[in-house]
């Protein structure tokens, strides 16, 4: 890989992180008013994406630590947020 590659690579990975946060706000967002998690389904249809793409963004958001996975509930897989950035959220809330 040369210098131009690398650059463009990093660059790639920046406007991933950045669109993660967008995308971990809308989640917080969402919690706050309804008290859950948007599905998958809801979040591809807000950012126009598929729904395997929103998948693959909650598991980056889970390795991350933004979110952490919950047990399988059946076929389910459920998400929580890391507390440690719910500080700022209303306690109303939990």
């Amino acid at each position: 890989m040369n210098i131009t590659e690398k650059h463009i690579s990093f660059r790639l990975k920046e406007q991933a992180k950045e669109r993660d946060k967008e995308i971990f706000n809308w989640i917080l967002s969402i919690y706050r008013i309804a008290g859950k998690f948007p599905t998958l389904q809801e979040m591809a249809q807000t950012f126009g994406f598929s729904k395997e793409r929103a998948r693959q963004i909650m598991e980056r958001l889970v390795k991350d630590g933004y979110v952490f996975k919950n047990r399988k509930q059946g076929w389910r897989t459920t998400y929580i947020i890391n507390p440690s950035f719910t500080k700022n959220i209303n306690p109303q809330y939990f």
